[in-house]
């Protein structure tokens, strides 16, 4: 994989190699590679979105983000999976993917 270093130059990027790694994508509670998913409904769950992401790689957490007063989903969530591979492969794989008539955004944090 190639991601800009911050030099506007690609770099490669390893399997274990995060040195090249924005820290906006790195969840510091668990070490895992957070991925935003915007676009999805606000009755969509967490266990569909797990259903989404799962076969990308080993998934840390996945969060829906609701309205704490009316418990109704906002529309976005995210997927901490613990390999950067297998988040750079939801991306690739996911992003404007349609789902429930809407068109998913996924992404890293910027």
């Amino acid at each position: 994989e190639s991601l800009n270093n911050g030099t506007g130059q690609h770099s490669s990027v390893g399997s274990n190699d995060s040195s090249l790694i924005s820290s906006n994508i790195i969840d510091t509670s668990t070490g895992g590679f957070v991925v935003f998913i915007y676009g999805i409904g606000p009755e969509t769950t967490q266990e569909e979105v797990l259903n989404i992401f799962q076969g990308f790689g080993p998934i840390i957490r996945t969060d829906v983000i609701k309205n704490k007063r009316t418990t109704i989903g906002k529309g976005y969530g995210f997927v901490v999976f613990r390999h950067l591979n297998d988040a750079l492969g939801s991306i690739k794989a996911l992003h404007n993917m349609p789902y429930k008539g809407r068109y998913l955004q996924v992404r890293f944090r910027v």
